[in-house]
């Protein structure tokens, strides 16, 4: 699922952190996956979410569904794979809401969310900005409570709409991941210590869930590393006369900092609530 080179020391999977620009993505905390997965809340959709939320309050401007899609492709072609999932009881309500079978596996609910003519695409689109209907508990509820979160509603439901339009289109950057089974995690494991940013050449360690165990998994060097090239590339981007990117980037990112916070919190209060929290030892490790 990763699709990314990684090195191992010690039985721990690692990955570069510059991979993270090209071939790695971030997946969600979700406890539910299987294979080895760097965790921030909602992966890189989240994070786009969150960047975005960020840019607005900067420069108090609101983008339209047209200009998220724009962004997304523009990220896509600077940072490449983009992780959005869902789960299959989300995509079996979908599918009853849409008059479709019910999928009963991950391979007919991908089938369903990738598989759509074009006369059908427009009433999934509708139906994908619907908490229910989306699997992810960080969008989802994100959806639901917008105003808690310190964004928009519409703007979570326009990064949805806007990966599965390009999914859609035929690009294959944009990696839509279907979880199955319910909620079963433990704790909350986190990777790194806050307001570490790792170096190009560090390694970051990935969470590899143990068998027949979930646990939510937070890869604090992950999300420090890309919110600080996603908040350049922003800033370059709506830079102007006017606005110098000198200027304009630190704002973004002190918006995705007093956000994340904010939003990461919200999060485990609602999926997480009581459970304990595990530091792991893992640290990025450096060859320089």
């Amino acid at each position: 699922m990763m699709m990314m080179s990684a090195a191992t020391s010690a039985d721990v999977v690692q990955i570069r952190a510059a991979d993270l620009e090209d071939s790695a993505v971030l997946s969600c905390i979700d406890g539910r996956h299987t294979d080895a997965y760097l965790g921030a809340p909602g992966g890189n959709a989240g994070e786009f979410v969150l960047l975005l939320a960020a840019t607005e309050k900067a420069l108090h401007l609101t983008f339209g569904p047209n200009a998220v899609t724009e962004l997304l492709r523009a990220h896509l072609d600077r940072f490449g794979r983009f992780y959005l999932h869902t789960d299959l009881l989300a995509t079996a309500t979908l599918a009853k809401r849409l008059g479709q079978p019910v999928p009963r596996s991950v391979e007919e609910a991908e089938a369903l969310l990738t598989d759509v003519p074009v006369e059908r695409r427009a009433s999934m689109l509708h139906e994908l900005g619907d908490s229910e209907h989306l699997g992810c508990g960080h969008l989802a509820t994100m959806i639901r409570e917008p105003r808690v979160y310190g964004l928009r509603r519409q703007l979570v439901q326009a990064v949805v709409r806007a990966f599965f339009t390009l999914l859609w289109a035929g690009d294959k950057r944009p990696l839509l991941v279907v979880l199955e089974g319910p909620h079963e995690e433990l704790d909350v494991w986190t990777y790194g210590k806050p307001g570490a940013t790792p170096q190009e050449e560090c390694c970051i360690p990935l969470h590899s869930p143990p068998p027949n165990e979930q646990h939510f998994a937070l890869h604090r060097p992950a999300i420090a590393y890309l919110r600080e090239r996603t908040t350049d590339w922003m800033a370059e981007r709506m830079s102007s006369p006017n606005l110098p990117k000198a200027w304009l980037g630190p704002r973004i990112g002190m918006h995705m900092e007093k956000l994340g916070r904010n939003q990461l919190q919200t999060t485990l209060d609602r999926l997480a609530k009581g459970l304990p929290v595990r530091r792991v030892g893992a640290d990025c490790r450096c060859h320089m």
